[in-house]
């Protein structure tokens, strides 16, 4: 639902648009707490603070890339405002690859870094290499996360926050199943925990991408209609590519030891 902000009662417009940011704010809190309560139930202790530890990190990661969306939201919501298409798609084309640059960048130092950062943060030294592995998991995959976060943000812009809202729930719904999956039935353990965090926002991001990847090319002079067709799915491709490598890494550290 789009809310036109320049006509009729402006206050209650707004009222029936921050909730719908607030309930989302909510949801993306409890991602951390949900991987604590299975990992509670399956894990012992050691785990347990591990994930504690990585989801604050992650959680400061996400708060801001939440950030840097608002501006996207606000930019994108003005040139809405205006009527003023061709600064709109200007926008959208815009954030679409400054949020895919971070996202890799991000992808990259935190995955490097990730000793450092449990280093940094404390981590206890019986929960030290689940810790670790748990923040460059998520490294790995935080592209997904910055494109799950910028989308919604750009859904916001047009005046739609219910949509996040609910992609934010469908979300929290499915990383409770592979929550239940890869840390109970599977006994991955801290990694599993972050391993649904990120295929989640990986595989929901990838679908929410066709959208405004079809909608750049659609409007591009002389594109055709088989060129957005193949164009799309490469999201796809791009987000499984990015959760597998995490399946790998692991599979890979689990050999090892």
């Amino acid at each position: 639902m789009e809310h036109d902000f320049t006509s009729g009662s402006v206050w209650k417009k707004l009222l029936l648009f921050a909730v719908p940011i607030f309930g989302a704010n909510l949801l993306r809190a409890l991602y951390g707490t949900v991987d604590l309560f299975v990992v509670g139930l399956f894990a012992d202790a050691s785990a347990v603070s591990a994930v504690s530890t990585g989801s604050m990190t992650m959680q400061t990661i996400t708060g801001i890339i939440t950030g840097l969306t608002m501006g996207c939201t606000v930019l994108l919501g003005q040139n809405i405002g205006k009527k003023d298409e061709a600064a709109a798609e200007r926008t959208v084309g815009s954030a679409l690859w400054l949020f895919v640059t971070v996202g890799i960048l991000l992808a990259v130092i935190v995955a490097v870094l990730a000793v450092g950062i449990a280093s940094v943060i404390n981590a206890p030294a019986e929960a030290f290499s689940q810790t670790t592995d748990y923040i460059r998991i998520c490294g790995i995959g935080i592209i997904c996360i910055v494109m799950f976060n910028a989308i919604g943000g750009m859904f916001r812009g047009l005046g739609d926050a219910r949509t996040p809202l609910a992609l934010m729930g469908v979300a929290c719904v499915v990383n409770i199943a592979g929550d239940f999956a890869l840390v109970g039935a599977l006994k991955m353990g801290v990694a599993g925990a972050a391993l649904a965090t990120v295929a989640v926002q990986g595989i929901l991001s990838t679908f929410l991408v066709r959208i405004p990847v079809s909608y750049a090319m659609s409007k591009v002079s002389g594109v055709t209609l088989f060129q957005i067709g193949f164009a799309t799915p490469l999201a796809t491709v791009f987000g499984l590519i990015l959760s597998a490598s995490c399946v790998i890494y692991y599979e890979r550290k689990r050999k090892k030891a």
